[in-house]
């Protein structure tokens, strides 16, 4: 093992998905406030409190899992063995019901995310893995970062997950909220090109949209904006997500203010091990 050994970064997939919807967006592809019945017109989901929700839900909900979705689908959630495909883990998610009405509150869900990624392969025409490489992994010098599941397979330096409850699966169908691999060169190259103000494909503003609390209390700074949240770790605003399933956990968190930042990936989804270490890592180095 190595710090160029391919891991899992379950949940923490979700931040390079919120990038790739941010490029399109910079290319005109998108609008984070378009409702979503414009890029997939084919999708309903259902709601006691409107006979349409959908015609409200927009990728600004999706990405902050605002929208009322629930956190799986029928089909290729955590919980179930099924091989579906991502497009059917998709569409099965019009079967579910959202929790609130949309735009209500904070909720956490993997199929915001999911159904983000759905509305990218539709608008470029690429498969989703396709796109993001092309948008962000390749520009950023990511070649050690993909959501290709061949590729993964394929792949000799990869680590093996562990968990006492069930043996590992490789693939998941959830494959924007949570089926990203990356070695832990190439997560501190992510966090280097947040730490760089965007450093050459995202824009200042854009990536200040990233970070913003959608419908925040005045002065609020701390929360979950588009893919990714926003805290404080002893007296120190922090950027983060962590990621966890399948045999893995992980986190990656960066001080903003003081231009430091850490990734800490395991392969073991036993233990409470990534964030405290994450702390104690960003804690030692600003000691200094």
């Amino acid at each position: 093992m190595s710090t160029g050994t391919l891991f899992s970064l379950q949940s923490a997939s979700k931040m390079y998905t919120a990038t790739a919807v941010m490029c399109a967006v910079r290319d005109g592809l998108v609008d984070l406030d378009e409702a979503l019945p414009a890029y997939l017109p084919e999708f309903t989901v259902h709601s006691r409190w409107e006979s349409t929700p959908e015609a409200r839900i927009t990728l600004r909900h999706l990405l902050s899992h605002r929208s009322g979705l629930v956190h799986e689908a029928p089909r290729g959630s955590n919980y179930d063995n099924s091989d579906d495909s991502f497009e059917d883990h998709c569409a099965s998610i019009s079967e579910t019901w959202l929790e609130f009405p949309v735009g209500d509150h904070y909720s956490y869900s993997n199929l915001g995310i999911d159904l983000a990624a759905l509305v990218l392969q539709r608008v470029s025409g690429a498969d989703f893995a396709t796109y993001i490489d092309r948008v962000v992994l390749h520009p950023l010098g990511l070649h050690r970062t993909t959501f290709d599941i061949a590729r993964i397979k394929a792949d000799p330096d990869r680590a093996v997950g562990h968990s006492n409850n069930a043996p590992p699966r490789l693939r998941v169908p959830m494959l924007a909220a949570g089926g990203a691999y990356a070695s832990v060169d190439d997560a501190l190259r992510y966090i280097a090109f947040h730490l760089d103000g965007g450093r050459g494909i995202l824009t200042p503003e854009l990536l200040r949209q990233m970070y913003q609390v959608p419908d925040a209390s005045p002065g609020q700074h701390v929360g979950y904006g588009l893919g990714i949240d926003t805290g404080v770790w002893n007296g120190r605003l922090v950027r983060n997500h962590g990621g966890g399933g399948f045999g893995f956990l992980c986190d990656l968190a960066w001080y903003p203010t003081v231009g430091v930042g850490v990734a800490v990936l395991t392969n073991s989804e036993d233990h409470p091990f990534q964030v405290h270490f994450a702390t104690q890592l960003l804690n030692l180095v600003t000691s200094h």
